[in-house]
C-alpha cells in the first residue's frame, strides 16, 4: 500500500509559526513556574494549547512526509542529525559557559570521571541524566526540559519500522493494524497514569516513545490519510477554532471531565484529536503568514533548548526584579544566536555533508 500515491501539501504553510508558538508556551510556563512569577489572569488558557504534544504532532506529520518521500536510512539519519545536535552542543557550550561562571563546576571537576559520565550524556541522547552534584543548581536539574529530546531521537527510529511494515501489508491489513496500533498507544499512554511516578520504572518510562507515541502517531496518521482530510483542514483555521475552542467550553471548564495532561482520559484524547486539527489547519490557513512574520527564521528549537539554561542561572543569582522578561528576552537573543550562527549555517550545508558521506 505504501506505494499508493500519497497526497502532496503546500510547502507555503505555517509550521515554524506553529512551532515558535509551542516553544514559546513551554518557555512561559516553565520561567514563570520556576521563577514563582505570577501570570495575569487569562494567560492559564495557554495550557490548553501544550507545547510538547503539538511538537510531537507537528513532528509525526512532517517527519513522515520527508521519510515516505526518500526512504533512504542514511539521507534520513544525516537529516535528523544535522536538525538536532549542532543547536544542542551549541546550547550546552552555553551551559557550561553558566555553570562555570556561577562556579557550580570548577577547574578541578575536569578532572572527575562523573563529569564526563554527565558531558557524553548530554551531546549524546542522555540529556535526562542529572548527576547529583548539580541538584543543587536552579531547580535541580541543568537543562530539564531536554528530557524530549531521546524521545523524539526514538519516534526517528520508530518510524522506518512503521514505514517497513506499512510497505509489506495490503490495504485492508493496514487498516486492521493502524486500529490496534491506535489502540495499543493509547493504552500505552493512558499506562503512566497508574505508575508511582517515585518509582525508577516510571521514570524510566517517562524518557521512552511508549507514553508520548499517540501524539506522534496524531501526525502520522494525519499525513497518511492527508489526501482524505485536507479538504475539512485547508484554510478551515476558523471552523476548527470554534470546535476546538466549544468543546472545550463544555467539556473542560463548564463539566470537568478530564485535567490538562500529557496522559488524559478519554474526552482528553478527544481534545487532542480536536487541537491535532487545529494545528493543521492553522499550518494550511493563510499559508504565507509564517514567511511573514518570521522572514525565514526558525527560533522555536532554540528558545525551547536555552529557557531552562537561563531561568537556571537567574534563580542561582538570586534575580529578584523583571525575572520573567528577564528570562525570556534572554532567552529570545540565545535562540536567535544559535539560529543565525550555528542551525541555519549547518542546515544550509546539509547537502555537502550528504556528498562527502554517502560519497
Amino acid at each position: 500500500m505504501v506505494n499508493d500515491k500519497l497526497a502532496t501539501f503546500s510547502l507555503t504553510n505555517n509550521f515554524n509559526l506553529i512551532r515558535i508558538f509551542a516553544a514559546i508556551q513551554v518557555a512561559l510556563a516553565h520561567s514563570a513556574s520556576h521563577l514563582e512569577v505570577k501570570l495575569p489572569s487569562g494567560f492559564e488558557v495557554l495550557s490548553l494549547f501544550p507545547g510538547v504534544p503539538i511538537f510531537f504532532t507537528v513532528s509525526g506529520f512532517l517527519i513522515s512526509n520527508s521519510f515516505y518521500r526518500n526512504p533512504s536510512w542514511k539521507e534520513y539519519s544525516i537529516n535528523r542529525i544535522v536538525r538536532i545536535f549542532p543547536g544542542l552542543w551549541f546550547c550546552f557550550i552555553i551551559l557550561l559557559l553558566g555553570l562555570f561562571a556561577t562556579r557550580v563546576l570548577t577547574f578541578d571537576t575536569l578532572f572527575s570521571s562523573y563529569f564526563w559520565r554527565w558531558v557524553l550524556c548530554q551531546i549524546s541522547f542522555f540529556q535526562f541524566y542529572t548527576p547529583d552534584f548539580l541538584r543543587t543548581w536552579g531547580v535541580g536539574a541543568p537543562n530539564g526540559s531536554l528530557w524530549t529530546i531521546p524521545v523524539e531521537i526514538q519516534f526517528y527510529v520508530f518510524l522506518p519500522f512503521i514505514y517497513f511494515v506499512h510497505k509489506q501489508l495490503s490495504k485492508r491489513n493496514w487498516l486492521v493494524f493502524c486500529s490496534f496500533l491506535i489502540v495499543a498507544v493509547l493504552f500505552l499512554n493512558y499506562f503512566y497514569r497508574t505508575l508511582d511516578v517515585n518509582l525508577m520504572f516510571a521514570k524510566l518510562y517517562h524518557i521512552t516513545l511508549a507514553p508520548f507515541l499517540a501524539y506522534f502517531l496524531l501526525g502520522y496518521f494525519s499525513f497518511i490519510f492527508w489526501k482524505h482530510i485536507r479538504k475539512w483542514v485547508e484554510g478551515k483555521f476558523l471552523i476548527w477554532a470554534i470546535i476546538y475552542g466549544v468543546y472545550i467550553g463544555l467539556v473542560y471548564f463548564k463539566l470537568g471531565l478530564y485535567d490538562g495532561s500529557y496522559y488524559p482520559n478519554f474526552f482528553g484524547w478527544i481534545s487532542n484529536v480536536f487541537l491535532s486539527m487545529l494545528v493543521l489547519s492553522a499550518a494550511f490557513s493563510n499559508g504565507t503568514l509564517s514567511d511573514k512574520i518570521l522572514r525565514g527564521n526558525d527560533l522555536s528549537y532554540g528558545i525551547y533548548l536555552y529557557h531552562m539554561v537561563v531561568v537556571n542561572i537567574l534563580i542561582d543569582l538570586k534575580v529578584t526584579s523583571n525575572k520573567l522578561l528577564l528570562a525570556l528576552s534572554i532567552t529570545f537573543i540565545l535562540a536567535y544566536l544559535s539560529w543565525k550562527l550555528v542551525e541555519k549555517p549547518c542546515l544550509s550545508l546539509k547537502s555537502t555533508w550528504k556528498k562527502v558521506i554517502l560519497n
